[in-house]
């Protein structure tokens, strides 16, 4: 809106409406000194409204007709109070249904794209943190393998020291020990001992009794102390039972001449009255045995000097009875003298019953059994049980 600062270039014309005096602002007289506060124009409100001007020469007053019509701005467009203003055009925009519905699809389209750089950074955020998320878990499961691969290494590790330190010697030793448990007559009826089975089982003994201790080097063994608990009570029974087979070996040839000398069929006992030579042959099988268990009887093992001990004394009694038996004369004179033959008969039975003694074979047999007992197998399956236990 124009002020009425301006109004020196301008040839307005203000007409107060409650007086008729006009004033010429194109006074011949331009440095004449105005009083406004004398004027009757004094109490004029400037803030008001200029009347238009309809001179076509006003630079101001844009296509002004005589028409009386309002001016236009520069653009052609009409400003709201009638001036011409060139510096904001401010005509407001028809309101229309078209304009309408294209101010909605802008707002449509504005929200949309929000919302889309809302999600990819939503999306990108959730990628980011679902990528850290799988990454964590990645990488912890894979230290969880190479863990179990380590675990794996060391139980692996120590079960090879396992079964060659501990496993193997003795099933050695066990295998080595039956072809000579067979021949002694433990097992069965005692044959003669084979000297290559012999040296197999010492052989065999002394590996087992080998003491590298290479499997408390491992790190399996220091870990658990379970493994470590059953491997010093493996220790143990292994030092015992090497000892039983070396004192078994020792042993052998004359526990398996006893068993042969000693432990006859009852019905291969000389009989008075069927044999010729009843005194003789029975005097060398009570001679045989005695000899055979006194070979054994400072044996180391207990089992075996038990055995040889109570055989000594059997075959000590049998031979008591063998000399009551001569006292009362020959076979012939007993038979020929009814006094004499109530006499025999009692010694001979307790005579028989001294040379015979019933054959005990595998578990009845207490050797055997001792042999058996003996071996660690128990504490080498525990280990292994805890070994494969640690690798799960």
């Amino acid at each position: 809106m124009r002020s009425l600062r301006n109004s020196s270039k301008n040839k307005a014309q203000l007409s107060p409406s409650d007086d008729n005096t006009s004033f010429d602002s194109t006074s011949p007289d331009d440095s004449a000194s105005f009083d406004s506060t004398s004027s009757p124009f004094s109490s004029y409100d400037y803030t008001q409204q200029a009347p238009f001007s309809n001179d076509a020469n006003d630079p101001g007053q844009n296509n002004a007709g005589a028409n009386g019509n309002p001016p236009t701005n520069e653009r052609g467009s009409q400003s709201q109070d009638g001036n011409n203003d060139n510096d904001i055009d401010v005509t407001p925009v028809p309101l229309t249904a078209k304009n309408f519905v294209i101010a909605i699809v802008a707002m449509i389209v504005i929200g949309a794209l929000v919302l889309v750089f809302s999600h990819r950074s939503s999306s990108s955020n959730s990628t980011s943190s679902n990528n850290s998320g799988y990454s964590s878990y990645f990488d912890s499961r894979q230290k969880k393998l190479d863990a179990q691969e380590k675990e794996s290494d060391i139980i692996d590790k120590a079960l090879d020291v396992f079964h060659t330190e501990i496993f193997n010697p003795e099933s050695q030793a066990v295998q080595a020990v039956y072809p000579v448990i067979e021949s002694v007559g433990i097992n069965a009826p005692s044959t003669t001992v084979n000297q290559a089975d012999l040296d197999k089982l010492r052989s065999a003994t002394a590996a087992l009794g080998n003491s590298r201790n290479e499997f408390t080097k491992t790190e399996a063994y220091s870990q658990s102390q379970d493994v470590r608990e059953t491997y010093k009570t493996y220790q143990d029974r292994k030092k015992n039972y090497v000892t039983v087979l070396n004192n078994f070996a020792d042993a052998a040839v004359g526990y398996a001449a006893t068993a042969k000398n000693c432990q006859e069929n009852y019905a291969s006992i000389p009989i008075m009255g069927e044999d010729p030579n009843y005194y003789a042959n029975t005097q060398n099988m009570i001679t045989n045995c005695l000899t055979s268990a006194q070979s054994i009887a400072q044996s180391k093992d207990p089992v075996i000097k038990k055995y040889a001990t109570a055989t000594v004394k059997r075959m000590g009694d049998a031979q008591k009875q063998l000399d009551a038996l001569k006292a009362l004369g020959s076979p012939d004179d007993i038979f020929g003298d009814h006094a004499k033959f109530l006499k025999s008969s009692p010694i001979e039975d307790k005579l028989r019953d001294d040379l015979y003694k019933a054959e005990t074979y595998g578990n009845q047999n207490p050797l055997y059994k001792e042999l058996t007992d003996a071996r660690p197998d128990k504490e080498i399956e525990k280990i292994d049980t805890l070994l494969v236990d640690m690798s799960k």
